[in-house]
């Protein structure tokens, strides 16, 4: 049993950071996308 604990302990270990990674990146990529729209906003205002 306690085997399978730590299994279950590592799996959720490497959920949560899976789903950190996830959450970073597409914050990133919201991040870009903004930083786009911005540019394109400029040079339309040109």
């Amino acid at each position: 049993m306690k085997l399978r604990a730590q299994h279950r302990q590592i799996v959720l270990s490497l959920l949560a950071i899976v789903l950190l990674f996830a959450a970073l990146f597409g914050g990133g990529m919201t991040l870009l996308r903004a930083e786009l729209v911005a540019i394109q906003q400029e040079k339309t205002a040109e």
